[in-house]
């Protein structure tokens, strides 16, 4: 189901829900979220649930509700 509609999705981390209807997965999201948090390495900044990647840029006075994950080369 999700796994058809995401290049790569095999490889993700959540590759285990990929029989999951999308709307089941995004139901969980929250959750997935906050528990991979602390499984990203060194190249991510962690603080109040949030995680950033040294390569992203989040500008000063954006809001990013935890839990959330910036990954590298994203612009907030």
């Amino acid at each position: 189901m999700i796994g058809t509609a995401i290049a790569d999705f095999s490889v993700s981390p959540f590759a285990d829900r990929s029989e999951d209807a999308p709307w089941r997965v995004t139901a969980d999201i929250v959750a997935l979220v906050a528990a991979l948090i602390p499984t990203l390495g060194d190249d991510f900044r962690i603080d109040a649930g949030v995680a950033v990647h040294r390569g992203a840029v989040v500008e000063p006075g954006a809001v990013v509700k935890a839990p959330a994950i910036i990954g590298e080369g994203c612009f907030v």
